[in-house]
């Protein structure tokens, strides 16, 4: 399996050959180990692991228990990410207090002093920070939960604004308040993402270092803008770490703190293991976060497949290029990711029809993939392993035919977000570039 920032490449392999990575920057095993001669050639890096530790009173949901959840997380610790996904997959709504400070503290003040932007609020509580009290934040929050008490909530209660972090009425010893809340309010736990901030700096570090090769900067100035950035960066963290410990100490007195190690800094990793814990807790999907793509060469290979039975939709890559003959293949898919994106709403499952477009005929190695790509091995999957029929009560047709959904799938392209399936007539290395060509065009 092969995953990116973003996905996860199942291809056919020697059965024997463990889980492995690969990179195009670096050619040695990143945990040290010598590696066959392939494999130092091509950088394979082996699947780092998201360890996650959870509080001894952290129990599976029931309909009667707590349905609020308060997240935490640093710089890096991709925790936008996770939220829109908690929120899309679960239906959480997010109580976000940088958003309700910002929406209703100059509605506070309007008979004082009028604030038009976060500049003026800064200098506001600069200069009065009692305007600014946890226990008004957590009335707000409990307003909000009131209003719908049946849905599932998520509070992220860390500002990013710095100037918010500051003020001491706020950000506190929040025992009292929180107390207080939790009479009406009941927690389930807390999501704690964590990581190091010497993972932190490290992470600043890569992204210098690729922006200085990119712009050619000179040595001195690297010099200045590194120790500028990195000194940036600790400030930052050790802001953050001060305004939360309050809040993760409350949680640990009762044993429902969840904590997620995210120093590997992938996104799809990180996910995978919240979405798992969360499964594990019993929260039900609302909607799931998933594409599923199925490739054939031919519109026959769909043949048998009851297309309106999954809700697949069909695509044929060749009309995406339009009148452009030279249309690249890395463009062409940027094509299929944009016209996947636009059904969406309403589609999840799409079967994509190859013969015809310039993808058939690409050579190994001209489609380009994006960062880190890790590799694990599988085969013999099946298209109703991925797809669930709509209406799974529908009579099944007194028809058997030997189609693709019975058959075997030479290969499989999946994570949290994508999956990509290929029908054994195509060639693997072909199906490996295309899945993690495509998943590089999806952004989260």
């Amino acid at each position: 399996a092969i995953q990116g920032s973003d996905i996860t490449v199942w291809c056919l392999s020697r059965p024997d050959r463990p889980a492995m990575g690969c990179s195009p920057s670096r050619g040695y095993v990143r945990d040290g180990s010598c590696g066959s001669e392939r494999e130092r050639g091509r950088g394979i890096f082996r699947r780092p692991k998201v360890s996650i530790r959870v509080g001894s009173a952290v129990r599976p949901l029931r309909e009667d228990e707590p349905r609020i959840v308060f997240i935490f997380g640093g710089p890096g610790s991709r925790k936008g990410i996770v939220i829109d996904r908690l929120i899309q997959m679960y239906g959480f709504v997010l109580l976000s207090a940088e958003d309700l400070i910002l929406h209703q503290l100059p509605k506070r003040v309007s008979h004082a002093i009028e604030v038009r932007n976060t500049q003026g609020m800064s200098s506001l509580l600069r200069e009065d920070p009692s305007h600014l009290t946890l226990d008004w934040v957590l009335k707000l929050m409990g307003d909000r939960i009131f209003a719908d008490s049946e849905k599932l909530f998520l509070i992220d209660m860390v500002p990013n604004l710095k100037f918010l972090l500051k003020v001491k009425s706020f950000m506190k010893d929040c025992t009292a308040e929180m107390e207080e809340f939790e009479e009406h309010h009941p927690c389930a736990f807390a999501l704690n993402l964590a990581i190091p901030e010497d993972r932190v700096l490290k992470q600043v570090e890569e992204a210098l270092c690729k922006k200085k090769q990119a712009d050619n900067m000179p040595e001195v100035d690297q010099q200045q803008t590194d120790e500028m950035d990195t000194s940036r960066t600790r400030r930052r963290h050790e802001l953050y770490q001060s305004s939360v410990k309050a809040f993760l100490d409350y949680f640990h007195q009762t044993e429902r703190v969840v904590t997620v190690d995210v120093s590997c800094g992938l996104p799809d990793l990180i996910w995978g293991r919240v979405q798992s814990f969360f499964g594990q807790m019993d929260f039900q999907t609302k909607r799931p976060v998933k594409t599923v793509v199925l490739f054939v060469l031919e519109e026959e290979d769909l043949r048998g497949i009851e297309l309106a039975k999954y809700g697949i939709a069909k695509v044929n890559l060749n009309t995406l290029s339009g009148d452009d003959a030279c249309y690249g293949s890395d463009k062409l898919l940027k094509a299929l990711h944009d016209h996947m994106q636009e059904l969406s709403p309403d589609t999840e499952n799409f079967a994509v029809t190859l013969a015809g477009s310039c993808i058939v005929g690409t050579r190994k190695n001209s489609l380009h993939n994006k960062g880190i790509v890790f590799c694990d091995v599988t085969d013999g999957v099946r298209l109703e392993d991925y797809m669930r029929p709509i209406n799974p009560r529908r009579k099944k047709s007194r028809i058997r035919r030997k189609s693709v959904p019975q058959r075997p799938l030479k290969a499989v392209i999946s994570t949290t977000s994508l999956s990509c399936l290929f029908q054994r007539d195509i060639d693997t290395e072909l199906c490996r570039q295309i899945a993690v060509c495509l998943a590089g065009h999806y952004e989260f």
